[in-house]
């Protein structure tokens, strides 16, 4: 498909799920949702594209440039994954990555600091990604969201491994607080962005 076509697809998808969520989109989740155009509309002009396809309010667009198995990425409510993601329930890489959106939703403006600059710093650190407390994290909310579909099959806690306490991060109202939360989030991901706090 052409970038005309990819693109339009890409802005439609804004414009998916309910009310409240095309809301919390474009306010609460506004930071996120404008990297995610950014990175959707780099992604369609570097990246083999392989598919876009929506699921739970989402926008997955599969794709690779030199590598087919690179993992996967989520910018709020742009997803972008390797050969092995589907838009489907029980793809793990999709339920992870939904699991990011899902903190996201949750999290509203600190979520890039609390949540996506500490699995970025993560996933090229040199301890392994999978156990870092903030993929955890999106694991159990994912495991939480999509257990209560109907077809859910089981979750496999050795790929998407949960909290060893079954609780999610706790999100403190003073994270809110400029400049508060950006500098609080970034000490906490530069400390452990090698994953060593397994949760």
């Amino acid at each position: 498909m052409a970038f005309p076509q990819n693109f339009g697809r890409l802005i439609a998808g804004h414009g998916m799920g309910g009310l409240g969520i095309v809301l919390s989109r474009f306010t609460w989740e506004l930071p996120q949702t404008m990297l995610g155009l950014a990175a959707g509309t780099i992604a369609l002009l570097r990246m083999d594209v392989d598919s876009i396809t929506y699921r739970d309010g989402v926008t997955v667009i599969r794709g690779w440039s030199d590598v087919k198995s690179w993992g996967g990425i989520c910018f709020g409510t742009v997803i972008l994954g390797d050969d092995r993601i589907a838009s489907e329930l029980n793809n793990r890489l999709y339920m992870h990555e939904y699991g990011h959106t899902l903190q996201s939703r949750s999290s509203g403006p600190i979520y890039l600091f609390k949540y996506g600059i500490p699995s970025l710093l993560s996933a090229r650190g040199v301890g392994v990604h999978r156990l870092h407390p903030v993929e955890r994290d999106a694991n159990q909310r994912a495991c939480a969201y999509f257990s209560q579909q109907a077809g859910f099959t089981c979750w496999n806690d050795d790929f998407n491994p949960l909290p060893k306490d079954g609780r999610c991060l706790p999100i403190h109202w003073w994270e809110y607080i400029p400049p508060m939360f950006p500098l609080h989030q970034l000490y906490l991901a530069i400390l452990d962005r090698n994953g060593r706090s397994n949760g």
